[in-house]
C-alpha cells in the first residue's frame, strides 16, 4: 500500500509543498542452514524458486542473502536431540507488499517450498523459522 501524506516544509524563500511517500511493508527474515554440499544445493535451487516468485499472487520482487561461501554460525537448540546443534547457515530478507491474509498463506507456502527442497536432497529439517515484522519504506 503506498500513502501520500502532505505537509508544509519550512524553508526558505516560500517553496511549493512537497508529498512524502512511502510503503508499509513487511519484513521476512529466515536462516537456510548450508554445511554439506547437500544443503546448499537446496539453498541454491530454493534461490531459483523465489525468482520464479515475481508473478505469484504474493510476488516476490526483490531478496537479499547472505553470501554462499561465507556462512554465519549459529545454534539452535533440538528437543529431539536434547542438545545445542551447531549450523552453518544462509541469512534470508524479503520485503512484501501484501495484505495480512495473503502474506500468511504465502509464508506457508514459503516453508513448504523450503522443506520440499532440502527432503528432495535428503536433508530433512526439524523445523524452519520464519519471522516477519512490520517496516516502513521510504522513498
Amino acid at each position: 500500500m503506498v500513502i501520500r501524506r502532505e505537509h508544509l516544509l519550512k524553508r526558505k524563500r516560500g517553496r511549493r509543498r512537497k508529498k512524502d511517500r512511502f510503503e508499509l511493508r513487511t519484513r521476512v527474515t529466515f536462516f537456510l542452514p548450508s554445511d554439506t554440499s547437500r544443503e546448499r544445493s537446496a539453498v541454491e535451487e530454493f534461490i531459483d524458486y523465489l525468482k520464479g516468485k515475481k508473478r505469484s499472487a504474493t510476488p516476490v520482487t526483490g531478496f537479499t542473502h547472505s553470501p554462499l561461501d561465507v556462512l554465519w554460525n549459529g545454534y539452535w537448540w533440538s528437543r529431539r536431540k536434547r542438545h545445542w546443534v551447531p549450523d552453518n547457515v544462509v541469512s534470508f530478507t524479503i520485503d512484501y507488499l501484501a495484505s495480512e491474509d495473503r502474506l500468511h498463506r504465502s509464508l506457508d507456502g514459503l516453508r513448504d517450498a523450503i522443506k520440499a527442497r532440502y527432503r528432495k536432497y535428503g536433508c530433512r529439517q526439524e523445523d524452519v523459522w520464519i519471522t516477519s515484522q512490520r517496516v516502513t519504506r521510504h522513498m
